[in-house]
């Protein structure tokens, strides 16, 4: 008997830790497109060796050409140079006298910087940054780093932080080499350390500026952007363009790195190696030729509205609905070229976590996500949320619970195991108390047990007291004249 109770207590524990599992994939799915317009063709692209036109609010590449390809880097050396002052001190205003230490590079100087003055980091920033001049850019370098060439060092190791895998610096300036050394960079890496600086604040309002003033000069330098200044022609001047960097030398060509914001959205303009025709510079043509074709040409388009009910999910326990409307999160714009033929280059895939939900939950649900691709590359993801809230019903959901308990295999399991430890457990009681005789029925029935005579001789007459029959037992009515002959044998003894 305890060996088949500990056989069905180790098979009751099994059945109770059985591992369930459930898996819910997206199981709602769907698709959706769009339209648009075609874009064009840029009429001077052969006038420069290289350019690149970047969008930084949808972080795409519109256009290149040979972005790439390494050419001499010409002044965009003096944006690292800049990049690296900017991140040496925090303090521009800090006073700087001017050792012959410092002045070993600069040959005399271009702006006027000489041994013995005092000035300060904003006024070589401004000089450097805004006019370009080369002696700001010598001084910075050895009062960052100690010498030119430990400046350069860490400019290239700096390149290389940010990515510049095909840019390598000779010098601080920007000018060609003459000692025999290389150097070179991509419009894809001058991109990239553009983009490090169009953060910086101070670079910004520098190379924004038409013109700075130096205090320690007591005199006003010019961008030599044409973008940002009519200083030196206003033929390409543009008020919308902000900074960075423009310069030219005789191996290098013309360069332009600027910014501009068109519609709301900012792009970064590269031009490497471009020629110069007269009073033409193509660097700029090229430039503005970009920018314009990215205003007409490309543009944020909506791929899904906010608004757009993709699918609608069942409820369970909802105190007044049996469903609920899924919609995105938010519109989703995508910044693409603008074609007649978009629709079959744009699509939406959407799909959702479960294919129901239970009551209550509160509108703004998150349950799926959609997908936007653009000739089947992903450029969105948005979440999937309910257009409303649900309350839940209590009477439902009760009367699912015991729906759902009474529908558990893991719920009958518990009941049958209780029932047999309950009958195996009166089966021992009534072991230990009745033996053998367990089965008999009569034992717990006594009504059942059959009456033998010998069960009646037991009766004695102790078993009848004088209190068991009184005289209200016999009455004068219950003996009759009848009832006693003369022969019958009477007397008060067995009367009692």
């Amino acid at each position: 008997m305890k060996k088949s109770l500990r056989i069905l207590s180790v098979v009751f524990a099994l059945l109770l830790i059985l591992p369930i599992f459930h898996y819910s994939p997206l199981l709602a799915e769907g698709e959706d497109a769009i339209t648009g317009e075609e874009t064009a063709e840029i009429p001077s692209a052969d006038m420069a060796r290289a350019f690149y036109l970047y969008c930084f609010d949808a972080d795409a590449v519109l256009f290149s050409k040979n972005e790439n390809n390494t050419y001499p880097p010409s002044s965009t050396a003096k944006m690292m140079t800049a990049l690296l002052v900017s991140e040496a001190y925090k303090d521009f205003s800090e006073s700087i006298t001017l050792t012959e230490e410092l002045l070993i590079g600069t040959g005399g100087g271009s702006t006027g910087y000489s041994r013995g003055m005092t000035v300060t980091v904003q006024d070589l920033f401004d000089s450097l940054v805004c006019q370009g001049a080369t002696d700001a850019s010598i001084i910075l370098a050895n009062a960052v780093s100690g010498s030119v060439n430990d400046f350069v060092r860490e400019m290239n190791r700096r390149a290389k932080s940010l990515g510049m895998e095909a840019t390598v610096y000779a010098n601080p300036t920007g000018l060609d080499p003459s000692d025999g050394q290389t150097a070179y960079t991509t419009a894809h890496d001058v991109s990239l350390l553009a983009s490090v600086l169009y953060s910086d604040g101070r670079f910004m309002e520098a190379s924004d500026s038409p013109s700075c003033y130096i205090e320690s000069l007591s005199k006003r330098v010019y961008n030599r952007n044409n973008f940002i200044t009519t200083w030196h022609t206003n033929k390409y001047y543009d008020a919308s363009v902000s900074g960075m960097n423009a310069g030219n030398t005789t191996t290098a060509g013309y360069n332009v790195t600027s910014v501009k914001v068109i519609g709301g959205v900012t792009y970064l303009c590269v031009v490497l190696g471009a020629t110069a025709d007269g009073d033409v510079n193509y660097s700029y043509e090229i430039a503005k030729e970009l920018f314009a074709i990215a205003d007409g040409s490309y543009g944020y388009v909506e791929a899904l509205s906010a608004a757009k009910v993709l699918c609608e999910l069942s409820v369970k326990y909802g105190n007044e609905s049996d469903y609920v409307a899924v919609i995105p999160s938010r519109a989703s714009f995508v910044y693409l070229p603008i074609s007649d033929g978009i629709e079959e280059r744009i699509s939406v895939s959407w799909g959702t976590f479960e294919d129901y939900l239970s009551a209550p939950f509160k509108a703004g649900t998150v349950v799926g996500e959609a997908t936007v691709y653009y000739d089947g590359v992903p450029v969105d993801t948005v979440e999937l949320i309910t257009a409303a809230s649900v309350a839940r019903s209590k009477t439902s959901y009760f009367l699912n619970i015991i729906r759902g308990a009474l529908s558990s295999y893991v719920v009958w399991e518990i009941i049958a195991a209780a029932l047999i430890i309950l009958i195996i457990f009166i089966v021992r009681r009534l072991y230990r108390k009745y033996g053998s005789d367990i089965f008999v029925v009569s034992n717990y029935f006594p009504l059942l047990k059959k009456k033998s005579p010998s069960d009646y001789d037991d009766i004695g007459e102790d078993d009848i007291g004088e209190d068991d029959i009184g005289e209200d037992d016999v009455g004068e009515d219950d003996v009759g004249e009848d009832d006693v002959g003369e022969d019958d044998s009477f007397d008060e003894e067995n009367a009692d």
